[in-house]
């Protein structure tokens, strides 16, 4: 008896998504312990995320430097990280002091579902 590959192919092409399914189980499987183990090492308190670069200590001085009017970039340079560091741990620490209240204005361009209008609603284009 010989098999050859021209007429095993029809029947590979039939166990192909048997095969697609068992992986989708598979991967269905790691992705719920993935979640159990996420969930329990939340619980334990374990933080995920890249460390920050400054300490607690560290953190605090910056912002009582920024606070006493020193430049965001010499902040940084005393605390040998880039400029953009100091910058996001002022939004993370403090308060939004200055924003701009939304006026009708600001909120008359939009539509009911949120979207931008546009302020031509009809190109007319040449043929």
């Amino acid at each position: 008896m010989c098999v050859t590959f021209a007429e095993g192919s029809d029947r590979l092409a039939q166990l192909r998504p048997v095969g697609t399914r068992a992986a989708e189980f598979e991967r269905s499987l790691i992705k719920a312990r993935t979640a159990v183990g996420i969930r329990r090492a939340r619980e334990a308190g374990v933080k995920f995320g890249r460390p920050s670069k400054l300490t607690k200590h560290q953190q605090q001085q910056a912002i009582k430097l920024l606070d006493a009017g020193e430049p965001q970039s010499a902040v940084a340079r005393l605390f040998n990280v880039d400029q953009s560091t100091i910058s996001r741990l002022i939004r993370v620490r403090r308060p939004i002091r200055f924003q701009k209240p939304r006026t009708p204005e600001i909120l008359s361009g939009r539509q009911k579902s949120g979207r931008h209008t546009p302020a031509c609603s009809s190109i007319i284009m040449p043929m």
